[in-house]
C-alpha cells in the first residue's frame, strides 16, 4: 500500500510541474495523458453498524447515525484511444469529516455510555471511462470502477457508573480499533467540459459497493461489550450476539473535481 501510495505522488508531481505554460488549443483527441483530483459526497449504508451491534444488548440509541460520507481522491488520468479513458488513483473514504459522537440508554431513558466512532477507507482504484458523446471539449462518458481498499474502524466508548453496572465492566472508557480488506465497486455517468486553457471541470454521478466484511481485532482486549467478552489481535470482531460483525460502506455518490492535461507533443 505505501509503494502504491509513493508511485502516485511521484507521478502526480511530475505531471504538475509539468504542464506547459503556453496556450494552446484543447481538444480531448489530442490529448493523452494527465492529473486530476476530485471530491465526493455519498449517501450512507452505514447507519449505525460500526458501534450498534457492539455496544451491548441492552443499548439503544436516540440520535441519527451516519448520513454522509466525503471522499477524497489523486490520480493520473490516460486517454488511450478516442473514446476510451482509463484512470488510476488513491481514494480517501470516510465516514464523516470528524469523528461522530453517540450516545447510547437503556429502555428506560438511563444513560449507559458515549461512543465515539469513525471509519476511514484508503482505496487505490483504477476506472474505465467509455464515451457516450465526445464534441472535442465536452463529453459524457460512463464508467466502471474497482479498488482494493484498507479499512479501519476505531471507536472510543465512556461508560457512565450505570452503563458499567448493567454490563458489570471494570474500565470506563476502552478503545476498540478494527481492520479489515476488500474490493470496491463502482459504476455511474459523468460528464466532462473545458474550463480554462488544459483544464476541465469534470462531474459524475454514480454508485459505490464495498461491503466490509472479515473484521478483525487490531489489539487484544481483557473486556468488551461483545460476548464472549475477551479477544486476541487477529480476532474476528463479534457483535452483541457473538456473530462475526459485516456492514457496507457503499451507496449513492456525486463528485466534482479538475483535471490537467499535459501537452505530450
Amino acid at each position: 500500500m505505501k509503494d502504491i501510495s509513493n508511485f502516485l505522488a511521484i507521478s502526480l508531481l511530475i505531471l504538475f510541474v509539468s504542464i506547459p505554460g503556453q496556450a494552446r488549443v484543447f481538444n480531448f483527441s489530442s490529448e493523452s495523458i494527465g492529473a486530476y483530483f476530485n471530491a465526493t459526497g455519498q449517501s450512507s449504508l452505514l447507519d449505525r453498524d460500526p458501534f450498534v451491534n457492539s455496544s451491548g444488548a441492552n443499548t439503544q440509541f436516540s440520535n441519527n447515525g451516519f448520513e454522509y460520507h466525503p471522499g477524497f481522491e489523486l490520480g493520473v488520468v490516460s486517454i488511450l484511444s478516442k473514446g476510451f479513458t482509463i484512470t488510476t488513483s488513491l481514494q480517501i473514504l470516510k465516514s464523516d469529516l470528524y469523528p461522530r459522537n453517540f450516545v447510547g440508554f437503556d429502555s428506560g431513558g438511563t444513560k449507559l455510555l458515549d461512543v465515539t466512532s469513525s471509519v476511514f477507507a484508503l482505496n487505490p482504484k483504477i476506472s474505465f471511462e467509455f464515451d457516450m458523446s465526445n464534441k472535442g471539449t465536452t463529453r459524457s462518458y460512463m464508467h466502471f470502477g474497482v479498488g482494493y481498499a484498507d479499512i479501519t474502524i476505531d471507536q472510543a466508548y465512556t461508560l457512565t457508573a450505570a452503563g458499567q453496572s448493567t454490563y458489570s465492566f471494570s474500565a470506563s472508557e476502552y478503545v476498540e480499533k478494527l481492520r479489515t480488506y476488500g474490493l470496491s465497486y463502482t459504476v455511474g455517468l459523468g460528464y466532462e467540459f473545458l474550463a480554462i486553457d488544459n483544464v476541465t471541470l469534470n462531474l459524475e454521478a454514480g454508485y459505490r459497493v464495498l461491503p466490509l466484511a472479515d473484521l478483525t481485532y487490531k489489539a487484544a482486549y481483557s473486556e468488551l461489550l461483545t460476548q464472549p467478552g475477551s479477544a486476541q489481535a487477529g480476532d474476528s470482531a463479534l457483535d452483541n450476539n457473538g456473530k462475526k460483525r459485516s456492514m457496507e460502506f457503499g451507496g449513492g455518490y456525486i463528485g466534482v473535481g479538475f483535471r490537467f492535461y499535459i501537452n505530450t507533443l
